[in-house]
């Protein structure tokens, strides 16, 4: 009898521990097994790329040109074109200076990259041949070895055309190459790339301001005999700032 009691308590004992195993595992489970969810909203802001020219005058201090004057300027809303920056010069030395800004007016910073230099053409009233600074510089040399002007003054006009374009501001350009104030873009390589990896160039809501000077013979070298007789038209053209998101 005391047997069969002993091996019914060890059977009792035996389901006992079985039944708190498998309710640990259990609890334990549901421990591991909790779902915790997050509801809500969010809300990415619209973002803009505006770098753009804001403002260009004539600088009347400066500009020794018979007159200068510009036609018009992009809105900031469009496509940005300054266009039709005009001067009429009577003799050598003379110039014309212009004060143009460049607005950061986006969202996000941008950086300067590269800058290239304008193309520059000189064609006389009547005249079918254009030429450039280097092609006007060769015909003129040309004319000087056979003393002979004849029809020369578009490309004695460009030989001697120059513009400079000084920025009035300081701004990053890269670590090693920071624009300081002052700086001529003239003087920079063309197609010159920067390094994009430091600080921005304008940030947002800044203004970098510039100021380009267009020269008739500035150092007054040309010889009098290859002054125009006509009136010389003079297209400077496609002078460009690049500016990448920083």
């Amino acid at each position: 009898m005391d047997e069969k009691q002993n091996k019914y308590q060890i059977i009792l004992l035996a389901s006992v521990i079985v039944c708190a195993i498998f309710t640990f595992v259990t609890i334990a489970w549901a421990a591991f097994s909790t779902t915790l969810k997050i509801s809500g909203t969010a809300t990415v802001k619209s973002q803009t790329w505006n770098v753009y020219w804001s403002a260009a005058s004539v600088n009347n201090g400066s500009s020794t040109s018979v007159s200068a004057s510009i036609d018009s300027i992009g809105s900031s809303t469009s496509t940005i074109t300054l266009s039709a920056l005009d001067a009429s010069y009577n003799v050598p030395g003379q110039k014309a200076v212009y004060d143009v800004s460049i607005t950061n007016g986006g969202t996000f910073d941008a950086k300067f990259v590269q800058y290239t230099a304008p193309t520059i053409s000189c064609t006389d009233d009547g005249g079918t041949t254009s030429y450039t600074p280097t092609s006007g510089m060769t015909a003129y040399t040309n004319a000087i070895s056979a003393n002979n002007y004849t029809n020369i003054g578009a490309a004695a006009v460009c030989a001697f055309m120059t513009y400079e374009l000084k920025v009035k501001n300081a701004f990053t350009g890269a670590t090693t190459s920071s624009v300081t104030a002052g700086t001529d873009f003239t003087t920079l390589p063309n197609n010159l790339i920067l390094d994009k990896t430091t600080a921005s160039g304008i940030a947002t809501g800044g203004v970098i301001d510039l100021e380009l000077t267009i020269y008739f013979d500035k150092n007054k070298d040309i010889k009098q005999e290859a002054l125009p007789t006509k009136d010389v038209t003079v297209t400077i053209s496609n002078l460009q700032a690049k500016f990448d998101q920083a």
